[in-house]
């Protein structure tokens, strides 16, 4: 399986993003490499809008910068299934060990200027939005998969809960963010 395998073998090299850029991008943004992707697994078939004005060259970085101190791993993963979407709406760097994992005709929406450290979980099966100049530091899973009940077994409350992640999506070390 020729995925299988630049997944594996190029994904710490340019060719990779190459590669990445030319298969899920129109022509008239794949070439300008707006997607720079390494060490990173994608699995499924993803569904990849940039809602851009003008595409420049690595507005869009996953993977590789950043350390992660608490987990082994430098890979991070990005999964798609069922008509999953992901739509960048401007600048984003997802660093190493980031997982996201968009399910069931879920659709995720980064804004403008949105940076996250390793060790985000972000797991969506609805719509989510995440606004501009968003920064997301330290440990969290976020999920839509999870309902209100799941909150208060986890100890939030869904009103806060929902309240935050409308507000920041971020700077809450070691916290499970569940919204319903």
């Amino acid at each position: 399986n020729i995925s299988a395998n630049m997944s594996g073998l190029l994904s710490r090299t340019i060719i990779y993003s190459v590669w990445f850029n030319l298969r899920y991008l129109p022509w008239t943004q794949a070439k300008h490499l707006p997607i720079l992707i390494y060490d990173t697994r994608v699995y499924g078939k993803p569904i990849i809008s940039l809602d851009v004005n003008q595409v420049s060259r690595g507005m869009i970085r996953i993977g590789r910068q950043g350390k992660n101190l608490w987990n082994g791993t430098r890979y991070s993963t990005l999964t798609f299934w069922g008509g999953a979407m992901i739509i960048f709406k401007g600048r984003a760097k997802l660093t190493q060990s980031v997982h996201i994992r968009i399910l069931n005709g879920g659709v995720l929406t980064i804004g403008d200027n949105f940076y996250t450290s390793s060790n985000l979980n972000l797991h969506c099966s609805e719509n989510v939005l995440i606004g501009n100049n968003v920064t997301h530091a330290g440990i969290a899973t976020l999920s839509t998969l999870l309902t209100y009940t799941s909150l208060y077994a986890l100890g939030a409350a869904p009103k806060q809960t929902e309240e935050y992640l409308k507000k920041h999506f971020g700077g809450i070390d070691d916290e499970h963010l569940v919204r319903g």
